[in-house]
């Protein structure tokens, strides 16, 4: 609850500075309420407990936090009504948003009041604007609201007649608009903490994809095209097909920027799977183009944001910008919204950490004043913070894997690097052998030279060579050059531990 509260009181201090509009006059009940609400934000209280102590240390009282706790949700939620849409921070379809919504509230309040005339205008200007901003639910909901007053209480057949045809229209458009929705997320539901692509899930999207062309073919809206435009993306990147998934991006860019207002958050969407897959392609020099039309849809501390910028972090890595890399994360982790992302994105980042800590350890980045924050890094602390992708074998539990034994031989544990060899032998054979891993189990291969020749800088060297040749061509190939579980670009790493070991052995690199 405590989570829940905190996230409320970020959104609500946007609009509302001074807090003592939300909470109230009541001084009695303010007080305990605004210490309450400032040790939340504060992280004095990072749990209920931690709360009721403070505040009410009398265990016979303990039961007035609950009140207090309600009491202040209450407040919040209740100052949800009164964000300011106006504000610059919002482009016209996000203040849209707000506003229909506020006007759909207050026509159900009058509704109920029996307030006909008034309710009656405001669903007539609701249904205006749900119309041109596609609001398919709220124009549906309003048309059913207006058929019903010109049918039964003002007996208007012309507008009945027009509500009613809209109210069908918008009917059909909804159950199109809920089926396309059902297919993308059917679809994306296996993708959520996973990035292996089984058989299965292929077949899944060509049928998809074909059925939502067939919708696309008799019905269009806002909310269609954009699940559309998702299940294509999901589409093309199963199918390994990452030039055809850009062309879809263009495809799809060019219908919503010609929408009558900024379709933000399909475009934020598009620009950055475009991005993505400019950098599974490696294709730097259009990256950098894209980044700049992708930047200027996002809205710091959204989700999308921080997908944005994990995407840009693992760019730099994988350019060998480990100080620009840091920075970003850095920021990106330091945000004070980055604790309510779901699990899984967390997790992404704890592992993105973990590389951070190997290329410090071996002198591959120099950060000093970061070491501190890093040094506390310890393996079951990591393994316990990754437990979602840990099942993800053929997928994000790879880059798991490996950085666990690269850290092994960062902190030159030779002994357990040696009991590890067989075992990370064996997970390679069974769960790399396709050539979407190729790159994974050849990088491994080049890893397990590192014991076998006695960690001996020159030996492995030599041994490591024909695996480091074949990610090369593999890299020439026609092929994706890197897949999202290659944190840090492998040649990378792997010149981070040769440098590593002839510094340890005083040979000049």
């Amino acid at each position: 609850m405590i989570a829940e509260l905190k996230e409320l009181i970020m959104v609500v201090q946007q609009s509302h500075p001074n807090i003592s509009l939300v909470l109230g006059d009541n001084k009695a009940q303010s007080t305990k309420m605004r210490c309450l609400y400032e040790g939340i934000i504060n992280g004095d209280y990072l749990t209920d407990n931690e709360a009721t102590l403070k505040l009410y240390p009398d265990e016979n009282k303990a039961s007035n936090y609950r009140k207090l706790k309600f009491t202040l949700r209450e407040k919040l939620i209740n100052a949800l009504f009164d964000l300011d849409s106006k504000s610059s921070e919002y482009n016209e379809y996000q203040r849209a948003y707000y506003d229909c919504h506020k006007l759909w509230a207050a026509t159900k309040i009058l509704l109920g009041k029996n307030a006909d005339l008034p309710a009656l205008n405001l669903g007539l200007k609701l249904f205006k604007d749900a119309t041109h901003y596609e609001f398919t639910v709220l124009a549906m909901d309003m048309a059913s609201v207006l058929r019903l007053q010109y049918g039964i209480k003002i007996g208007n057949q012309e507008k009945y007649t027009r509500f009613k045809a809209s109210f069908t229209q918008l009917s059909n458009l909804y159950l199109q608009e809920g089926a396309a929705e059902q297919l993308y997320l059917d679809l994306a539901i296996s993708h959520v903490t996973s990035k292996e692509i089984k058989d299965s899930e292929i077949v899944s999207a060509q049928s998809a994809y074909d059925q939502v062309n067939q919708l696309l073919e008799k019905f269009d809206s806002y909310r269609l095209q954009l699940y559309a435009a998702l299940i294509h993306l999901i589409y093309f990147t199963t199918k390994q097909d990452f030039a055809s998934s850009i062309e879809a991006c263009k495809h799809f860019i060019n219908y919503f920027e010609a929408k009558p207002f900024e379709a933000n958050v399909p475009l934020q969407i598009l620009y950055f799977q475009q991005l993505r897959n400019h950098f599974l392609l490696n294709r730097y020099q259009e990256f950098e183009q894209v980044e700049a039309n992708c930047r200027k849809y996002m809205q710091e501390g959204t989700y999308n944001w921080f997908r944005f910028q994990e995407l840009l972090v693992r760019m730099a890595l994988h350019q060998g910008e480990f100080e620009r890399a840091y920075t970003l994360y850095d920021k990106s982790t330091n945000q004070a919204r980055f604790v309510f992302l779901p699990e899984n994105v967390r997790e992404i980042w704890t592992i993105t950490a973990a590389y951070f800590y190997f290329l410090i350890a071996t002198g591959a980045t120099v950060q000093e004043g970061k070491k501190i924050k890093l040094k506390q890094f310890r393996i079951n602390k990591f393994l316990n913070e990754t437990t979602l992708y840990a099942k993800d074998k053929k997928g994000m539990n790879i880059a798991i894997v490996i950085i666990q034994y690269l850290i092994l031989l960062a902190e030159k544990k030779h002994s357990l690097a040696i009991d590890q060899l067989e075992g990370l032998d064996q997970y390679a054979y069974r769960h790399l052998r396709s050539t979407d891993t190729a790159r994974s189990r050849n990088f491994i291969k080049m890893m397990l030279q590192i014991p076998l020749s006695g960690f001996d800088v020159n030996d492995f060297e030599k041994k490591a060579e024909r695996y480091r040749l074949r990610i090369t061509d593999i890299t020439g190939s026609e092929k994706p050059r890197k897949s999202e579980v290659e944190i840090v670009d492998y040649e990378k790493l792997w010149e981070a531990l040769c440098a590593f070991y002839k510094k340890k052995k005083n040979i000049a690199v």
